[in-house]
This record gives structure tokens, sequence and C-alpha cells, in this order.
């Protein structure tokens, strides 16, 4: 839950900035960076982004394979990894292999899938998207989004991985940078260029170079410093109040009239 949209963004950098100390001086890779396990808490004295379940989590191998399986939130996973887990599963069981008998089956190799930190960050930005597609506002209100329209979050909610695969192949391959301005909340709108820019920076980039850590949180740094100058609706609830209460009666001294006007000047 946040208050104010530069408290969100906080929250945002906060988060890659623990993957970026996971990966760079732990040698860890967390693999299910989701909005369910991106939590924000408050110590008392600000809030904090902070990512939780780390139970898939492991150590960075070379040449950053690992078997298939818990790896993930499909609507939060990055084309590449998407990709991989849709030629997978279609190369495992057909009908024919799946009817034969104990006897004249064959040991299946482990399926090896790269999973890069690039993944798990690209994985923050859908959650970026989601929340102000999704969402009212602050306090986690949800949007009732009309199913007859083709929203972002829906398409990325696809029951299979080719599916969800086709459908940000598409959102990268063709420009879909309107889309924001679409579908985003209008409490959101102006994170839209936020929006423009960090999904320039991965299609730009493509799949064979890498988006960093770095350029990333410097990009929302840029746009916090302008959100700090948000009013938080608690504010804003409470002068709106404030205006609309009478101004209180008060009472103005009266002059004794055997004191002359000389005396009280």
């Amino acid at each position: 839950m946040f208050w104010m949209k530069a408290e969100l963004l906080c929250a945002i950098w906060d988060i890659i900035k623990i993957q970026q100390i996971a990966v760079e001086e732990k040698g860890v890779l967390h693999r299910d960076c989701s909005l369910n396990n991106s939590m924000i808490k408050d110590d008392g004295n600000r809030s904090h982004g902070t990512l939780v379940d780390w139970e898939f989590a492991i150590f960075i191998a070379q040449g950053q394979k690992y078997v298939r399986g818990g790896m993930g939130t499909m609507p939060f996973m990055s084309q590449l990894f998407l990709f991989q887990l849709s030629e997978a599963v279609s190369s495992i069981a057909t009908p024919e292999c799946s009817l034969k008998c104990a006897l004249n089956s064959h040991v299946v190799p482990a399926c090896l899938i790269i999973h890069r930190f690039e993944d798990d960050l690209e994985s923050v930005f859908y959650i970026f998207i989601w929340i102000c597609i999704r969402y009212r506002g602050p306090l986690g209100v949800k949007c009732v989004l009309d199913k007859r329209y083709d929203w972002l979050v829906h398409k990325w909610s696809a029951v299979t991985f080719k599916a969800c695969n086709d459908e940000k192949t598409t959102f990268f391959y063709h420009s879909r940078a309107h889309k924001f301005e679409e579908q985003f909340h209008p409490y959101f709108k102006n994170l839209v260029p936020l929006a423009v820019k960090w999904y320039e920076l991965i299609r730009n980039k493509g799949p064979l170079n890498t988006v960093t850590f770095q350029e990333v949180l410097h990009l929302l740094d840029k746009h916090i410093a302008e959100l700090l100058k948000e009013l938080s609706p608690k504010l804003l609830f409470t002068r709106k109040i404030l205006k609309g209460l009478p101004l209180p009666d008060i009472p103005v001294p009266a002059v004794d009239p055997g004191v002359s006007a000389e005396t009280t000047k």
C-alpha cells in the first residue's frame, strides 16, 4: 500500500536495488519477482520497498542455466524467459510417448532454462505497468476493467507460456507505447512518460543486449525528484475538509466607551 506516487516509485527503486545487491554482492538470483512478492513496509521513519519469498532463489551458476521450475509468475515473466519455457513445454511430452509403457519409456533429460538478472529486472517493469492499469490510485483500490477491451494485464495473463510469450513479443516488436496513455488510470497519467522511457529502454536494447540496474535506477531517480513535490492524498483530503469548514467566530474585543480614542491607540 502506498499513499502517493513518489512513494510507489521509491519502493520500486528499493526493490531493484535489492535485486542489484543480491546479484552483484551475493551472487543470488531471486527468480520470482512478481506483484505479490513486492511489498512496501514502514519502519516508522519512512516506507521501504522490499522483495519477499526467496524460496526459489539460487546462487548464480556459470552459464546461468537452471532446471525448469520455481521460476516466476507468468504475467511478470520476461519475454525471452517465456519463449524458452514455451519451447521447453512443447518439446516434452506428446500424446504418443505418454501412452508408452514403463519398459519402453526413456529417461527425459532435465530441461535447462537460462535465467538472467535482466529477466528479474524486466519483471519489475511489468509490476509497475500492472499497478498503473489495475489500480485506481493509492491504498490498493482496484479498477473494474471491461473484459471487452484488450487490456495489457489481461493479455499478459494468458493461460499458456506460448500465448503469453506471443503477446509480449508483439508488445515489444510492434511499438505499443501508446497503450500506456490509453490504459493507465487517470491517477497515474503523469507516470506515462516514465513508462514510455522504460519500455523504450527494454525495446531498444533487444534480447542480445543488457538493460542494467543502474540505467533503470537512474531513470527512476529523475521521475522521483519530480514526484516528491506531489501532495499526498491524506494532505489533500485534510485541506479539502478544512476548506469546507466555516470560519470560527472570532470575538472582537469591546472598547470601553469611557476610554478615549487616544488611549486605545
